[in-house]
């Protein structure tokens, strides 16, 4: 009677075993699926831009828009490069999408398709502050790191300023992550 009481007991054990995997499968299982559900920010841009019939951009790459001066976003006459970089930063902190996005080089405006996307954009980071670094001075050409913190994270992109034939003109922002 002893021994068959050690086996039911065995069994109950490695019942309640299988049952502790079972669940800490499925636990697995829903977490995963649920990451995988969760949209990165370039599908949440493209689903935003579809749903108002605006340019979306497959695959969140950046289009090749190669710098020319002749298209380039200008720096404004009588403003220092690294203060359109400021400029930039306090728009996109007080919420004046349409004025940074028009400091934007072509490329990103290209990329983001329109003023309301980008804004949409941002407004989905949740931005909640930024910051400039001192510019980085190399003959004609001026860099400048600037940081916006979202609650996930600080984004850093380094722009870079160039001077052609005495204008100066936004040439690139690139990641400096």
């Amino acid at each position: 009677m002893s021994e068959e009481r050690n086996n039911q007991q065995m069994i109950m054990y490695l019942l309640g075993g299988v049952a502790v995997l079972l669940v800490a499968v499925i636990v697995v299982l829903v977490v995963q699926n649920r990451n995988a559900s969760t949209p990165q920010p370039t599908q949440v841009l493209q689903q935003q831009q579809q749903a108002q019939g605006g340019a979306t951009n497959p695959g969140g790459t950046v289009p090749n828009v190669p710098f020319d001066p002749k298209t380039a976003t200008k720096v404004p006459a009588g403003v220092k490069p690294e203060e359109v970089v400021q400029k930039y930063y306090d728009d996109v902190k007080a919420g004046k999408y349409e004025e940074a996005y028009n400091l934007l080089p072509k490329d990103k405006q290209a990329y983001y398709g329109s003023s309301q996307s980008y804004a949409q954009t941002l407004q989905g980071y949740g931005i909640t502050g930024v910051s400039v670094e001192k510019p980085q001075v190399a003959g004609d050409t001026i860099t400048v790191v600037g940081t916006q913190q979202t609650p996930q994270m600080a984004i850093s992109y380094r722009w870079t300023i160039e001077k052609v034939s005495g204008t100066w003109y936004v040439k690139s922002r690139e990641s400096a992550q």
